[in-house]
């Protein structure tokens, strides 16, 4: 129990992705509205160290064909050295307008992993 502790002391991470019309970008939730299937907007960026890099996605009507429609939120893994053989995330996603929440636990493996949570899933 103290190795946890002490582990999540030093990797613990929050962060808060507002989507909203503000001075710095009027039209970010006019962009977030009409943006079709396949599209995202990319936000926050994270990482554990300068070697372990994620960054957050969200496809406003869904990145696949069977995800039209639906809003999807991902975590992809950017950067990992060759030297690491996996990276295991505890994550909570919350939305407070629609008052949901998700607790996932994800391995990551490559650069190109990615874990997403959405509407339809």
């Amino acid at each position: 129990k103290d190795l946890i502790n002490l582990i999540l002391s030093l990797f613990d991470e929050v962060i808060i992705w507002k989507i909203k019309n503000n001075k710095q970008n009027e039209n970010l939730m006019n962009k977030f509205l009409s943006m079709k299937n396949g599209s995202a907007l990319y936000g926050p960026k994270f990482k554990l160290t300068s070697l372990i890099e994620f960054e957050t996605t969200l496809c406003p009507s869904g990145w696949k064909i069977n995800q039209s429609g639906s809003t999807q939120f991902y975590i992809e893994l950017k950067s990992i050295p060759n030297y690491i053989k996996s990276i295991t995330v505890y994550y909570e996603l919350a939305c407070i307008e629609t008052q949901s929440m998700c607790k996932k636990i994800r391995i990551f493996k490559k650069s190109t992993d990615a874990q997403s949570w959405g509407t339809n899933n």
